[in-house]
């Protein structure tokens, strides 16, 4: 029986660090270009359903739960529209640290690289199978669990371990060639076996993401991309 490959954490951070300086000003100037863009969209499309008077009351009490059937199957279409745009962009940020890595040339078309690529549609339904996998979860301890507490702590963890044990599904299906199915039961296998050490690396990638605040103007569209190039070479150790 074949058994999972076992990662070096510190490894993986040293050569993430080395990843991520090579990538630092291209990568963070399209991750910005990206979230002015969705904003941008997302803006114009909440002040044509709502006033602007009403818009802030609205953001301020705004909760799915609350929302009928109708509005939560409306809400899920837009955050799935959501996901299969952005996916393929995320795919090129991966890309990008691939390149770098085997010192292939890096620009600003690799970021697009997935956009007409014949893996758009594995990349696009791989994500929505994560999303909707945790929100599965989610869905389903709302309606067994009775104590909200109880609930939130543990969706919470359902959410964080969902997160861990997919962490590379998406390079093993743009990299490594597996279907959206095949690319998530080996990320689950690997990420099992590394399972404390996912979760470190991410817990790890996030804070030096968000440390990025402090340390740019507009920091974190310049430090964030770091979570991306740990995410590679976790795929990059297991594969």
């Amino acid at each position: 029986m074949e058994t999972s490959k076992k990662i070096d954490s510190y490894k993986i951070i040293k050569e993430s660090i080395e990843l991520y300086k090579k990538n630092i000003f291209l990568v963070g100037f399209v991750f910005l270009i990206l979230t002015i863009v969705l904003v941008s969209l997302l803006n114009i499309a909440l002040k044509t359903l709502y006033k602007e008077d009403d818009l802030l009351a609205y953001l301020k009490h705004f909760n799915p739960e609350t929302f009928s059937i109708q509005a939560k199957f409306l809400y899920l279409l837009g955050v799935a529209i959501i996901v299969v745009l952005v996916a393929p962009f995320n795919a090129g940020i991966l890309k990008m640290m691939k390149d770098t890595q085997e010192k292939n040339e890096v620009s600003i078309k690799t970021f697009y690289y997935y956009i007409n690529s014949p893996y758009y549609f594995s990349i696009a339904l791989v994500t929505l199978l994560i999303s909707g996998l945790g929100l599965f979860f989610t869905t389903s301890l709302e309606v067994l669990m009775g104590d909200d507490i109880i609930k939130n702590f543990i969706s919470f963890f359902v959410s964080i371990a969902t997160s861990i044990l997919t962490f590379t599904a998406l390079p093993n299906v743009i990299f490594s060639d597996l279907k959206p199915i095949e690319g998530i039961k080996k990320s689950i296998k690997d990420c099992c076996s590394n399972f404390g050490k996912v979760f470190l690396l991410i817990i790890i990638s996030v804070i030096l993401g968000y440390l990025g605040i402090f340390a740019f103007c507009i920091g974190i569209f310049f430090s964030f991309p770091f979570y991306f190039a740990v995410q590679y070479k976790v795929y990059d150790e297991l594969k």
